[in-house]
């Protein structure tokens, strides 16, 4: 008799536990780093955008699940919806048409510095000296409006930035544009040449731009938007978001 109550309560324990992970909500979210807002803390994910979404999950009854991936990839995977939400996804209307925005969750500098050798910093001075040129840039990055759409400007387009140090090296482009959240990542392929060898021209283009979370409009969570919005809100009213940026030492701008 003992033996069998022994076998019914392990049972329930098991179809308990069974029933516990089914309701387990899971969004699969990409990872890659972004200094400062996103960067590996002992090769796991970390920064304010990645404490955030873990804060927004775990108050919407959700559990992340990481994959760092390269961003060309995140971006194929959350259109086909195996991929559910990416940090820090720039808004425009090819993208809006298969993601949801949620944000924006402060605003970032997103500067496009130019960097060339010594003797072109100075005749750099202005966007209408770059013409004439040939300008290495990284592929599917969004630098600002005027500079993607330019068809008249003599671009190389790059998938790694290991790849656009060579090219300047080599003298296959004169000058590399960067954007400033990316700019160590960058500079790290020219082995501390960058301040001799290679400088950063005169002419830098100023932009902010919002922070956004992007969903897959594919997801199985997409008819949650409003409410992981709604949540995401609530935390920056509440001060929760700028103090997770102050933990991080980040300045956190609300507009």
């Amino acid at each position: 008799m003992m033996k069998k109550i022994i076998v019914i309560l392990s049972a329930l324990m098991m179809f308990s536990s069974l029933t516990y992970a089914a309701k387990i909500k899971v969004l699969r979210a990409d990872f890659r780093e972004r200094p400062p807002l996103m960067f590996q803390v002992g090769g796991k994910p970390g920064g304010p955008l990645v404490d955030i979404l873990n804060l927004v999950a775990k108050e919407g009854g959700y559990r992340i699940s990481w994959r760092k991936s390269p961003f060309q990839r995140s971006i194929k995977d959350i259109k086909l919806g195996t991929v559910d939400i990416i940090p820090r996804v720039s808004l425009n209307e090819k993208r809006a048409k298969f993601l949801h925005f949620l944000g924006p969750v402060g605003y970032r500098l997103a500067n496009t510095l130019f960097l060339t050798e010594t003797q072109l910093k100075t005749k750099i001075a202005s966007y209408n000296n770059l013409y004439g040129l040939v300008v290495g840039a990284k592929r599917g990055s969004f630098y600002f409006d005027e500079f993607n759409n330019d068809n008249s400007l003599n671009k190389k387009l790059y998938g790694h930035y290991s790849a656009m140090a060579r090219a300047l090296s080599s003298g296959e482009v004169n000058v590399l544009a960067v954007i400033e959240s990316d700019r160590k990542m960058q500079e790290q392929e020219f082995g501390g040449t960058v301040g001799s060898q290679y400088v950063y021209a005169d002419y830098v283009h100023v932009r902010k731009e919002p922070v956004y979370y992007a969903l897959s409009k594919k997801s199985p969570y997409s008819d949650q938007k409003d409410t992981l919005n709604s949540i995401l809100q609530s935390l920056i009213d509440s001060g929760k978001v700028k103090a997770i940026y102050n933990k991080h030492k980040v300045p956190f701008t609300s507009k």
